[in-house]
């Protein structure tokens, strides 16, 4: 009777992981079809989906070292797929394991330095002085082969300082297992750019039920790839090139999709935090409806939600805290300018990570500057009283989405050109020689 009870217990969760892998092998079908996506992101959201298997029905006790020893293995395959020349996949995983080997002993070295028995700016130090050796191998290409660098950096160069500020301001020490865990996120070995998850809720999002939390991420990887296929169709069909422009007609189609080119930075967001549902972490949505903006300051609050996060909990709260002494005013400009210093200089340090060099253009300062002024104007706004702050409605809040979106579309075509000169060349294509 004991064994007919358990069995009828299994049957249904049998059958929800069937209906979960079902609609996940169609999305991955369907994405290839439309060509939304690469094999190798098909392999990933595979590899997404047997983790998914292993954490729905593995023991609760074991689920933590299950999944990393899911990521790990699944890893190993990711880089092996992306690297592997043809008729030679057992040397790729071969080499890809070892590589993965020493991402472990590195993470574990970063951990073992924040668990020292001493002050917070002495592990701080260590773990300084352990990114300046690395970063000084990788602006020479030593050690590693360029992908492996890349790697190196989207695993590290973000995660690693949110986890760092957790422990070093906080009073109690990590479980090793849930560091690895957090380090070491499935989709990171194949998404170079990858949202700040933020450490104190991916440990909390832990979801008491995985099939639900993976119906959710089924919902937002279809959200994903629906963003995916627009890009595609903007950046092949719709967007020209600068040297095409030579008409009206073609500048608006240089300047108008340059702004729609987020939704493919949304859109492997929206995918990537649905992969990670599956795994059973029920983290939040990473952009809200960043269009839709009625204000600069709304668009921050909206567009890359967890970068948002990230600057505030790091930068903006820690000097609003001390300045708020002298004034509130005059700790929300510091804190706001801060803020956005940081946001430029760590768009750099990402772009040394994955690209070997630490470019900061005249383009970074003029939008991030912009943008923060922009921000800055709207937060004093909003402490200046509900009368100053009242958000427009009807009609008047369509004229401010339009003049958010307009204004965007002109910076981030700035943005994305090779020089300042250039863009302004652009703009005036009928002065061209």
């Amino acid at each position: 009777m004991e064994g007919i009870a358990v069995s009828s217990r299994r049957a249904p969760a049998v059958g929800r992981s069937g209906w979960i892998v079902a609609q996940l092998a169609l999305a991955v079908a369907a994405a290839l079809l439309l060509r939304a996506v690469s094999p190798e992101l098909a392999t990933v959201m595979v590899a997404c989906g047997a983790a998914f298997l292993l954490q729905a029905h593995a023991p609760a006790a074991w689920r933590d070292r299950l999944l990393l020893a899911a990521s790990l293995v699944g890893g190993a395959l990711i880089v092996a797929r992306a690297q592997v020349v043809t008729g030679h996949f057992t040397r790729a995983l071969l080499t890809a394991s070892l590589f993965v080997v020493l991402l472990v002993a590195l993470a574990l070295l970063f951990l073992w330095v924040l668990r020292w028995k001493c002050a917070a700016k002495w592990r701080a130090a260590a773990l300084l002085a352990i990114a300046a050796a690395l970063a000084v191998a990788r602006s020479q290409g030593e050690l590693l082969a360029e992908p492996q660098w890349q790697l190196v950096g989207a695993l590290f160069m973000f995660r690693l300082l949110v986890y760092a500020y957790d422990v070093l301001s906080g009073k109690r020490q990590e479980r090793w297992i849930d560091g690895l865990n957090y380090l070491f996120q499935l989709p990171a070995f194949h998404f170079l750019l990858f949202p700040v998850v933020d450490y104190a809720t991916f440990k909390r999002s832990r979801a008491a039920d995985p099939w639900a939390c993976a119906q959710r991420g089924i919902a937002w990887i279809t959200r994903g790839l629906l963003q995916l296929a627009v890009y595609r169709l903007l950046y092949h069909r719709i967007a020209v090139s600068p040297d095409e422009v030579d008409s009206p007609w073609m500048l608006l189609r240089y300047v108008l999709p340059a702004y729609l080119m987020y939704t493919n930075v949304s859109g492997q967001f929206h995918l990537i935090v649905g992969l990670l549902h599956l795994q059973g972490w029920q983290l939040p949505e990473t952009n809200r409806q960043w269009l839709l903006a009625d204000s600069f300051t709304d668009f921050w609050r909206r567009i890359n939600l967890y970068w948002k996060e990230f600057m505030v909990r790091v930068f903006w709260y820690p000097a609003w805290f001390r300045l708020r002494k002298s004034g509130e005013r005059r700790a929300t400009i510091v804190a706001t300018i801060l803020v956005f210093v940081a946001t430029t200089l760590l768009h750099s340090w990402q772009t040394f990570w994955l690209r070997g060099d630490f470019a900061l253009t005249p383009q970074d300062l003029v939008f991030w500057g912009f943008l923060g002024t922009a921000v800055l104007i709207g937060v004093l706004r909003e402490q200046a009283g509900p009368k100053a702050a009242a958000k427009p409605t009807g009609w008047r809040r369509g004229l401010a989405i339009a003049r958010v979106a307009l204004t965007m579309t002109l910076l981030w075509s700035m943005w994305s050109s090779a020089s300042l000169g250039d863009w302004f060349a652009t703009l005036a294509w009928w002065n061209r020689a």
